[in-house]
């Protein structure tokens, strides 16, 4: 169990959000290598490529990225323009418990997950 923070041991977690816009492999490179000066811990992010994905958390240096298709979006019967999706994506023990909101309108833009942090378990959504 984490111990709470002192001011001895300060913990923090860096989180950002980014609406990617759907672009591809070589601006997620350009936004990971950002994210990864910043020292962003966490990142949910919106209308993501799936293609892009490996290459934005390589970029960052993150280990691990959930997809709302990961997390049980439907992908099927999906055009191309309806392929980009939400993601959460972070450093560390991937999350204990991950989901995707079947009757969201659209499914595939929203995704949630339960970290464990050095905070505590946590719960974050990207929509």
């Amino acid at each position: 169990m984490p111990q709470p923070a002192t001011s001895s041991t300060r913990m923090t977690l860096r989180v950002a959000t980014w609406n990617l816009n759907n672009r591809g492999p070589r601006q997620a490179a350009e936004l990971g290598e950002l994210l990864r000066l910043r020292g962003v811990d966490l990142l949910l992010a919106q209308e993501l490529n799936p293609k892009a994905g490996e290459t934005l958390i390589r970029a960052d240096g993150l280990d691990w990225i959930i997809t709302a298709f990961d997390a049980g979006a439907p992908a099927e019967g999906l055009g191309s323009g309806r392929r980009r999706t939400s993601a959460i994506a972070g450093r560390g023990h991937p999350p204990v418990v991950t989901g995707a909101l079947p009757g969201a309108p659209p499914p595939e833009r929203v995704v949630h997950a339960r970290i464990a942090t050095d905070l505590g378990m946590m719960s974050f959504a990207a929509y």
